[in-house]
């Protein structure tokens, strides 16, 4: 047999064998511990092939078998296999003015750890505080990217360090704009979080642990949250705006995340609202944090006025079915009954809208949520995501 024929077939079978590894994992994925039968009936293939995956992911520490049996109906126990909880973790990272928050996560999606870090705001363009409970939770005052730098290394370190793990990839939410192709942060006037500007994440990171990263900014990190495990699950086409210490829109059209030629798509916070007064800026001003504390209707207030003209001008443009509101104001009724009493009259076709589901959360879990699935795309266990 020719060469290159052998060749195309050694491919041919690896190519094969891949996929089947792949379906093994995913069906312990969604499913939980299964037998290779209830596999191979689930999939369509066969069980001698479902059988050799399991060899081979075993003998990659991807997949365990289980204390547990299950009985046929010959009565015969079959092995249960789970996916390797301890085969790695992955470092999810929440970066704003005012946190910073880690979280690792096993290979088997469990959050092994978590932890925050609150940080005084230095920022004169973000929006106060409105919580009263968060407002008095100790802080700690950092003035220089330096100190910045060294307090994250310190924190990531020892978070890694206790679990004695591998980290298998890490995910980056910045509260800044964040150019995705290169993952630098984008040093925009008034932008809401100026420590970050000096850091080069992804060489910091992987100088730390010799993984695959992955950063966006936090926005866009929330949209992707709330789609795969939010209020969006299922949604094709669908805005999510942050109302937190910034302000931001995350463009979710047609099945994908929209970022723009530079990554700062949805940028909504330096739409200009007030001759050359931006809304960020207009919000602050017109003190819609003490607005929000003092519980008063919000109907008649300016800021509200002109955050309901973004939202609204935006949903105009962009026409999706529904539009997402996260960020600590969509915890406040009030923030949230004036946009949704609103917003749906001033859109051309009527558009739902509703509060997230992690309002406090959000970058987080998407970032915990993108390292994952960069962590099974370098174990060859999914296709790397776009």
């Amino acid at each position: 047999m020719p060469v290159h024929k052998q060749s195309s077939q050694r491919l041919q079978q690896q190519g094969l064998a891949l996929d089947t590894d792949r379906q093994f994992f995913r069906c312990l994925r969604e499913n939980g511990p299964m037998s290779r039968a209830a596999i191979s009936q689930l999939t369509g293939i066969s069980r001698p092939t479902i059988s050799e995956a399991a060899g081979r992911l075993q003998g990659q520490s991807l997949v365990n078998e289980t204390k547990k049996k299950t009985q046929n109906k010959q009565g015969r126990a079959g092995i249960l296999y789970e996916i390797n909880a301890n085969r790695g973790v992955t470092l999810s990272v929440a970066l704003d003015s005012q946190h910073i928050q880690m979280r690792l996560t096993d290979l088997a999606e469990n959050i092994v750890a978590e932890e925050q870090f609150k940080l005084a705001a230095l920022n004169g363009h973000a929006i106060p505080d409105y919580d009263v409970e968060a407002a008095h939770v100790p802080s700690t005052r950092i003035d220089s990217s330096e100190a910045f730098f060294q307090k994250l290394t310190t924190m990531a370190e020892d978070m890694v360090a206790r679990t004695k793990s591998a980290v298998l990839a890490i995910g980056i939410s910045i509260a800044d704009p964040v150019n995705s192709e290169t993952g630098q942060v984008l040093p925009l006037h008034g932008a809401p979080f100026p420590l970050a500007h000096d850091i080069n994440f992804p060489s910091l990171f992987a100088s730390m642990f010799h993984c695959p990263i992955t950063i966006d900014n936090d926005v866009n990190w929330a949209t992707m949250a709330e789609r795969s495990q939010g209020n969006a699950i299922g949604e094709k086409n669908f805005m999510f705006f942050y109302f937190g210490r910034g302000i931001g829109a995350g463009i979710y059209i047609n099945g994908h995340l929209i970022r723009g030629s530079s990554g700062i798509a949805g940028e909504v916070g330096y739409f200009k609202v007030d001759g050359s007064k931006n809304l960020q800026d207009y919000v602050v001003e017109n003190q819609l944090g003490k607005a929000l504390l003092e519980n008063r209707s919000l109907y008649d207030h300016p800021a509200m006025d002109k955050i309901i003209h973004v939202i609204s001008n935006a949903g105009i443009l962009v026409n999706p079915d529904l539009i997402v509101i996260g960020g600590p104001l969509s915890r406040h009724d009030a923030f949230m009954k004036t946009l949704k009493d609103t917003i749906p009259q001033r859109t051309l076709m009527p558009t739902r809208v509703i509060a997230s589901a992690m309002p406090d959360t959000a970058p987080l879990c998407g970032a915990s949520a993108g390292a994952h699935e960069l962590a099974l795309a370098s174990l060859g266990l999914i296709q790397h995501p776009e």
